[in-house]
């Protein structure tokens, strides 16, 4: 991974830096998506005025770009996700978001869990997650009040995280924190 990504670490800065000046790079790299959505509109707004890349004049074309790219992203999320998205759901058939509801979000988080669980192979953790979440999905969620089963997804987080605290491994820990051979310890040997 680092042999992958660490060279974008270094070649990222060093390609962009002349395009979008210092203050254009602070706000790419702090808004993101940098070369899908930010390069391409500082490299328009420059050409559109005429600029040099490097010049001052196009370092303020690229943070005002950059600036310009960020507010329209956030204002078409508002409107188009949160205005027109509340309503699009709203009158949508019940059937349609049934079906969401019960295939393909669980598709996509089933997804994400077993990736997360072949990555991290830590299996104890795993079966005390499945076994909590049955619990708390086939007992506590259809035998306690709403307001209680409303938090099932944190009850069930809360007690897994718990669990897996007090019944880790404690030599193993042990011995993964204790510190290994000092200055003293190699001065002396």
């Amino acid at each position: 991974m680092a042999a992958v990504y660490g060279t974008f670490y270094v070649v990222e800065p060093l390609t962009y830096f002349p395009i979008l000046g210092p203050a254009g790079m602070y706000q790419a790299f702090l808004i993101g998506n940098i070369a899908n959505k930010l390069v391409p509109s500082a490299i328009v707004a420059q050409n559109a005025l005429g600029t040099k890349p490097g010049t001052r004049k196009a370092s303020y074309a690229a943070t005002a770009a950059i600036a310009g790219a960020a507010s329209v992203h956030v204002v078409s999320l508002v409107l188009l996700v949160g205005v027109l998205g509340t309503w699009i759901v709203s009158v949508m058939p019940g059937s349609i978001t049934d079906v969401a509801r019960v295939y393909i979000l669980p598709a996509i988080l089933g997804g994400v869990m077993v990736q997360l669980i072949a990555t991290l192979k830590q299996v104890k953790s795993t079966v005390i997650a499945v076994a909590v979440s049955l619990l708390v999905v086939f007992l506590v969620v259809p035998y306690t009040p709403k307001i209680v089963s409303g938090f099932a997804v944190a009850i069930a987080v809360i007690l897994t995280v718990a669990l897996v605290w007090f019944l880790r491994d404690r030599d193993a820990a042990v011995d993964d924190a204790a510190p290994g051979p000092g200055i003293e310890d190699s001065l002396i040997n």
